[in-house]
This record gives C-alpha cells, sequence and structure tokens, in this order.
C-alpha cells in the first residue's frame, strides 16, 4: 500500500472534486480546498507546513491553473 502525503491526498481530492463537478464555480472548489486543510489541521498536521505547501493552489485564479498546480503535485 502505498502512503500518501496530506498535500498529495488533498490535491488528489480537488481534481477529483473538478472531473465530478464540471460546471463547479472555482470558489467552490477553494471553500473544499480550505475544508480539506482545516481537517488535516484538526488531526495534528502541521498548519503552516501544509499552507506553504499548497501556496501555489491557493492562490490559483482559475479552474484549469488549480487542475495544474494540483497535478503538479501528485507523483
Amino acid at each position: 500500500m502505498c502512503n500518501f502525503t496530506p498535500v498529495q491526498i488533498i490535491a488528489d481530492y480537488i481534481l477529483r472534486f473538478l472531473k465530478n463537478n464540471a460546471d463547479a464555480k472555482l470558489y467552490e472548489a477553494m471553500q473544499r480546498l480550505e475544508n480539506k486543510i482545516g481537517q488535516f489541521v484538526a488531526d495534528g498536521v502541521d498548519e503552516h507546513q501544509l499552507r506553504s505547501s499548497l501556496s501555489k493552489v491557493s492562490r490559483s485564479r482559475s479552474r484549469a491553473t488549480l487542475k495544474e498546480e494540483c497535478e503538479q503535485l501528485i507523483p
């Protein structure tokens, strides 16, 4: 079984959300991103490290950019 980092799990989650919800708006994906970050922080993951790893994803200004940045985080 492969071990994935929280960053990879979040990136995969966002990519699946975008794929399964083609008409979803960018703000909806960003809300889901923030919710996932909150869940991982509640589970004990370092918030600063998580946010710095996802900084490019968080600064995305379009669905295409968001998708591209998430794809770069997954091996």
